[in-house]
């Protein structure tokens, strides 16, 4: 009976630290890469180059005049084309500013449409 002892106890010690180690594990490592990830984001975010990369992988979407970042108070294109395929759909917008949650356009068709119609835009 001496015997059966010292081994349980072994037995509990040992499944103890594998609990804890599979704890931090599964705790630790999921939060460091969550943390490496957001701040590899962070820092992307405020390089010229992110933003043109972001837009050029939207299908159909050419950007001419981009000035700014994603973390830059405001964010300026001279214009903007989108075309849906040879025979789909095309929007132009064009001198297009976006400060914060607000997005103005500038001397565009929509801005000249919704003064002909006394809307304000």
């Amino acid at each position: 009976m001496a015997d059966i002892a010292p081994t349980t106890r072994s037995r509990r010690r040992h499944a103890s630290t594998l609990l804890i180690w599979l704890t931090v594990v599964l705790v630790a490592v999921p939060l460091l890469l969550l943390t490496l990830g957001g701040g590899t984001l962070w820092l992307l975010a405020d390089r010229p180059t992110t933003l043109p990369w972001l837009l050029a992988q939207v299908p159909g979407l050419q950007v001419q005049g981009l000035r700014g970042t994603l973390r830059s108070d405001s964010v300026e294109i001279d214009q903007l084309d989108w075309r849906s395929g040879a025979d789909g759909p095309s929007l132009t917008l064009k001198r297009i500013v976006l400060s914060g949650w607000h997005v103005s356009l500038l001397n565009s068709a929509a801005v000249a449409a919704a003064e002909s119609a006394n809307i304000a835009p």
